[in-house]
């Protein structure tokens, strides 16, 4: 499959994410996927964390995929393990699947 394709599939379930200047990177990872990238990122919001992963190139975006939300530390990173899991798997059918049916 194209990444293209993949983006324009995806971007029905792409949510919003939080919108605040307040919002710090927690953590991330990115490696390429097909002809493009895909990663997974935490971003930390008053003590509250948004997991979401994203597939990208040069001219579209697919983001946020995935979003959750929680207060918990070990739960955002459990939640971002497996999100890391699925993009290191480089099986989109994969990723299509949890996107429609959720995680």
């Amino acid at each position: 499959m194209d990444i293209d394709t993949l983006i324009d599939m995806l971007k029905d379930y792409c949510r919003d994410s939080n919108k605040s200047d307040d919002k710090e990177i927690f953590n991330s990872y990115q490696q390429q996927y097909l002809n493009g990238y895909a990663g997974v990122i935490i971003n930390s919001i008053d003590d509250k964390f948004e997991i979401y992963t994203y597939i990208k190139n040069k001219d579209k975006i697919a983001s946020p995929l995935l979003l959750w939300k929680t207060d918990s530390e070990e739960k955002a990173n459990n939640y971002y393990n497996r999100l890391v899991e699925i993009i290191k798997s480089q099986d989109y059918n994969v990723l299509i699947g949890f996107c429609k049916s959720g995680l």
